[in-house]
């Protein structure tokens, strides 16, 4: 049996309420409307972007951070070694180790189903801001064409892939 990362998870929580506010879904104090949102969140679309690349990132790495916790304590010392701590080698070769209180033995794994439904909303986010907030394509590459005007055509480059839920 395993369970979610309950970091990882909070985590996941935190980033898909964001995006939830930005869609206009969740409310906020002030009278700011789902479109007065979304002009917001695309000037702020750059640290919102680097916030899902971490999380993606987290999610992906996790197989390999959670090793530390699954390995023996020669193989841990090994992994500390070769990360050059100098470590006190009888503290650890004396060290038991626990899976923590919760859910002694239970295998812990990555929220990828979590990840790819934020990855879903993030990339619908970016369609509502397209189709919300943009011009209109025709009238886009009217100006590009009359006018060389320098534009972002649409916001493919923040899209995200979904993660293989078998990985």
């Amino acid at each position: 049996m395993s369970r979610p990362s309950m970091y990882l998870t909070k985590k996941c929580d935190a980033l898909m309420d964001a995006i939830a506010f930005f869609k206009g879904n969740r409310g906020s104090r002030g009278t700011a409307t789902g479109k007065e949102k979304r002009f917001v969140f695309l000037a702020q679309i750059d640290f919102w972007d680097w916030e899902m690349d971490e999380l993606i990132y987290s999610v992906e790495s996790f197989k390999t951070r959670s090793q530390a916790w699954e390995a023996s304590t020669s193989n841990l010392g090994g992994m500390l070694i070769r990360l050059g701590f100098p470590v006190q080698e009888n503290e650890l070769w004396n060290a038991v180790w626990h899976r923590g209180c919760f859910g002694r033995g239970q295998e812990v794994v990555a929220p990828i189903k979590k990840i790819n439904e934020i990855i879903e909303a993030w990339n619908s986010l970016l369609g509502l801001c397209e189709k919300s907030v943009f011009k209109p394509k025709k009238l886009i590459e009217k100006h590009i064409e009359a006018y060389g005007v320098q534009c972002v055509k649409n916001l493919d480059k923040y899209r995200k892939t979904p993660l293989d839920e078998k990985a």
